[in-house]
C-alpha cells in the first residue's frame, strides 16, 4: 500500500529494511502484482531501486498474465518511465525462465517499439536476433511486421512542415545509448 500511494520513500525504505526478502514476493490477488509491479506501474523508481535492491528475484517474477516488473514499466506512462524501464533492464536477468526469450521475448520487443522505446528495442535485437522473425502468439505478428504497421515511425510515414522537415534532416541518431552502452549491472551482450 506505501508503494500504491507513493509514500515518502524514507518510510518505504524503512518498512522494506523490517520484510525478509522472500515477503516481497508476495503477489496481490487481483492481477499478480509483487511490489516492484506496483512501483513500476505507478512510476516509482525509488520504490523500484529499494524493492530489487532488497530481493533481485523481483525482476524474474511474472504477474497473473506473465509479465514482468519490466514488461509493466513498458506499458504504464509515467514520469519516470523512461528511467524504470532503463533500470529494470539493467538489473533483469537472462536465467531461466528468461523473460527475454521465445514468447516472452517476442511480447517485451514489441512492447518497447509499440511504446517508442527504439533504444532498448535496437539493444534487443542485438541480443537476442532470433526474436525479430518469431511471431506473436498474441497477435501473429512477428516484430518487424508490427514495426512497419507504425508508419509513424519513419519519416516516410509523418507529413513534417517545411520547419520539421529542417529540423529532422539535422537530427542524429544515437547509436550509443544507455541499453546499448555498458551499466552497472549488465550490459546488451548476453549474459
Amino acid at each position: 500500500m506505501a508503494i500504491h500511494w507513493r509514500i515518502d520513500i524514507n518510510i518505504v525504505e524503512e518498512i522494506v529494511k523490517l520484510m525478509a526478502p522472500e515477503i516481497l514476493e508476495c503477489k496481490t490477488t487481483d492481477n499478480g502484482y509483487t511490489a516492484c509491479h506496483s512501483a513500476a506501474m505507478h512510476g516509482y523508481f525509488e520504490a523500484v531501486v529499494v524493492t530489487v535492491n532488497k530481493n533481485p528475484k523481483l525482476t524474474q517474477i511474472r504477474d497473473a498474465f506473465g509479465r514482468t516488473p519490466l514488461e509493466i514499466a513498458l506499458l504504464c506512462v509515467t514520469i519516470e518511465q523512461k528511467k524504470i524501464v532503463q533500470y529494470l533492464y539493467s538489473v533483469t536477468k537472462d536465467e531461466d525462465p528468461s523473460p527475454f526469450l521465445d514468447q516472452d521475448g517476442v511480447r517485451l520487443l514489441q512492447r518497447a517499439i509499440q511504446h517508442n522505446f527504439y533504444d532498448l528495442a535496437l539493444c534487443l535485437i542485438k541480443r537476442f536476433p532470433a526474436l525479430v522473425m518469431k511471431k506473436s502468439q498474441e497477435d501473429n505478428k512477428c516484430t518487424l511486421e508490427a514495426l512497419v504497421r507504425m508508419p509513424f515511425a519513419f519519416r516516410s510515414g509523418s507529413k513534417l512542415t517545411w520547419w520539421q522537415d529542417r529540423i529532422y534532416s539535422l537530427m542524429q541518431v544515437d547509436m550509443n545509448s544507455k541499453y546499448v552502452q555498458p551499466v552497472e549491472a549488465t550490459t546488451c551482450q548476453s549474459s
